[in-house]
């Protein structure tokens, strides 16, 4: 009958705990729960090994030295910190694996969204290189061929890496191997010079017109949350959902005609006006008994996905960022309206500078024929352009409600 290998206590986070007495002390050594059982059983093995080695005041066998030089980093580091083993001159160089454990614990006060998306990129270094690779062994060169390596791999099922979640899976690798230069562990990240590629984001912009997203609304049916939802994103350029999550029905002043958007982690709380075509969507969703204006969305994470299946039923197209375009094309219209840029960082919560790269949408095909209608000559004879006065017609531009400008 073989004997059971140990693997330690398990503890009630999953981690596990091995525990000897030596002398009059107690060694007690906690192993994360991320760590398969058959490593587990060897460091179990050998952990009982050293300790009694350390007891009786003999020498451990060649083999088990070998054993030893072999286990992950973490292990290594948890015997040497007991005195068990002996530092080499390049123990404090930790494995892939290790960084990131250490980076994600760096990472305090994170939200859980941001933490799976840090967790993703972490599924990514260690598929490419290793999770039990030395940091110091990645090259330049690797760094740069994990770039056509995400570029050309299917994602959890969803294809490959578009170019701008690609753009910022490189910026996080950088994060990640600057933090183990400023630990020490490194001189310089091999990260360095990796470039970024070119991405446009025009490419996948797209205008939701006042008619789509009336039609959008209807297709929602009786569903005042989804209507509610679609309303707050076209009309008042709200991100979902991180601000429609904690949004209460508190946050609304209806008397003064202002509603405060709540916290979402992006830049703090912010007054946004009650916009007319925003205001009858939140009234018919407010209760007396109700705190939160959306209820359900707080309990289900997949609403967006509702939404647009309800569309493609009623035979309306659904548009790529499906969110970040209603969001987007509300940011447009008042840019087109001419408003202040102080104004649009208020109410929007971003600059100038995010605008017009994510944001600021061209204009419709109808809106640029009117610009060729821009110049009018003041002559009423047909085909035949005065020289000396043309009348410069702003009104003919959406957004503008100037009177004409007599030029020359």
């Amino acid at each position: 009958m073989t004997r059971k290998k140990e693997v330690g206590q398990l503890l009630k986070n999953g981690s596990h705990r091995f525990s000897r007495a030596l002398g009059k002390k107690r060694i007690a050594v906690t192993l994360s729960a991320r760590i398969e059982r058959k490593q587990l059983e060897e460091f179990g093995e050998l952990f009982n090994v050293l300790v009694d080695s350390k007891w009786l005041g003999i020498t451990i066998s060649r083999r088990d030295r070998i054993r030893i030089d072999n286990l992950p980093f973490e292990m290594r580091q948890k015997m040497i910190k007991h005195d068990l083993i002996e530092a080499s001159p390049d123990e404090f160089v930790p494995t892939l694996s290790v960084l990131l454990d250490r980076f994600h614990a760096s990472k305090t006060g994170v939200k859980f969204t941001t933490q799976q998306v840090y967790k993703r990129k972490f599924h990514y270094l260690e598929e490419h290189f290793g999770k039990d690779t030395r940091i110091d062994k990645i090259t330049p060169a690797d760094a740069e061929s994990i770039k056509d390596y995400l570029a050309n791999r299917r994602t959890l099922g969803r294809g490959k890496l578009n170019p701008t979640s690609l753009n910022k899976a490189i910026k996080d690798f950088k994060q990640i191997f600057n933090f183990a230069v400023n630990c020490g562990y490194l001189s310089k990240s091999p990260f360095e010079n990796v470039k970024n590629g070119k991405v446009s984001h025009s490419e996948r912009q797209f205008y939701v017109s006042k008619e789509l997203i009336d039609s959008a609304i209807e297709a929602c049916g009786d569903n005042l949350e989804f209507r509610a939802l679609l309303a707050c994103a076209r009309f008042a350029g709200l991100r979902i959902p991180p601000e429609i999550c904690d949004l209460r029905f508190s946050d609304f002043d209806f008397s003064v005609g202002i509603f405060t958007v709540p916290n979402s982690g992006k830049t703090g709380t912010r007054r946004v006006p009650i916009f007319d075509e925003l205001k009858p969507f939140i009234l018919a969703l407010q209760k007396e008994d109700k705190e939160f204006v959306f209820e359900r969305y707080r309990k289900h994470t997949n609403i967006g996905t509702m939404i647009k299946k309800r569309l493609l039923k009623c035979g309306i197209e659904v548009w790529e960022k499906f969110f970040v375009n209603l969001r987007s094309s509300c940011i447009s219209d008042k840019e087109r309206l001419g408003w202040k840029d102080s104004v649009m960082n208020a109410v929007f919560g971003n600059s100038q500078k995010v605008r017009l790269v994510h944001h600021i949408q061209p204009l419709p095909d109808d809106e640029y024929a009117k610009l060729g209608q821009i110049f009018k000559p003041s002559s009423d004879v047909p085909n035949k352009i005065s020289t000396t006065s043309f009348s410069y017609n702003f009104s003919l531009v959406s957004g503008y409600n100037l009177n004409s400008v007599n030029l020359l």
